[in-house]
Order: C-alpha cells, then sequence, then structure tokens
C-alpha cells in the first residue's frame, strides 16, 4: 500500500523521518527535501539498518531549491526496524517528504 510521510525538519538537528514497523518492509519511492528559508543551508540523509549508510552526504541547496531522491527510478528498500534520518545546518528551514510502498513480509528478509 502506497502512504506517504512529511516532516518538517528543525535546524540544527537529526530528525528521523521514518521507521519501518515490524512485521513490514518498505520500498521508498521518492523523497524530496525543501529548502523554504532565505539562504543557502545544508542537509545529510542516513539509512540506518544496524549501521548508518549515507544516502546523500552533506551537500547545501540554495533559497527555494528541492532534492529529489526517485527521480531517475532509484528505489531503497527498507525491512522492519530500519529507518531514514536527516541532519539539517543551524538556522536552516527544510521539510521532507516520502512516498513509499509498505507491505506486510512473512519471512525474514534475506540479507546479503
Amino acid at each position: 500500500m502506497l502512504q506517504s510521510i512529511g516532516k518538517d525538519l528543525p535546524a540544527g538537528t537529526t530528525t528521523t523521518l521514518f521507521t519501518v514497523p515490524d512485521g513490514y518492509m518498505a520500498i521508498v519511492q521518492m523523497i524530496r527535501v525543501v529548502n523554504g528559508s532565505g539562504g543557502s543551508h545544508s542537509f545529510s540523509m542516513d539509512w540506518h539498518n544496524g549501521t548508518t549508510i549515507t544516502v546523500h552526504p552533506t551537500s547545501t541547496l540554495s533559497s527555494s531549491s528541492v532534492y529529489n531522491f526517485g527521480a531517475d527510478n532509484e528505489k531503497l528498500v527498507m525491512h522492519e526496524g530500519d529507518y531514514l534520518s536527516f541532519t539539517t545546518s543551524n538556522t536552516s528551514d527544510f521539510t521532507a517528504i516520502a512516498t513509499m510502498d509498505i507491505t506486510r513480509t512473512e519471512k525474514t528478509p534475506y540479507n546479503l
């Protein structure tokens, strides 16, 4: 089932956008990060799956700019307990929106 979630990302903090519930998996299809402030600010995005994997390294978005994950048909498969977090610079004004396909799992996922 497709679901979307959106959150404000407070300045100078790390914010969890979404955690996959127990018994589910999520295929992230789109993430949009918007800089709504009047200046250039930086953010980073990490996937936590027992370790921390940088999905988008710290980079700067100019005022009113948008970063899109999934624009080139990228996907991110997340399993129960995995979560996405964003770290923002001081005085920033970011929002993030994600759309994902969430399904119930019956089996333990195969780990590479």
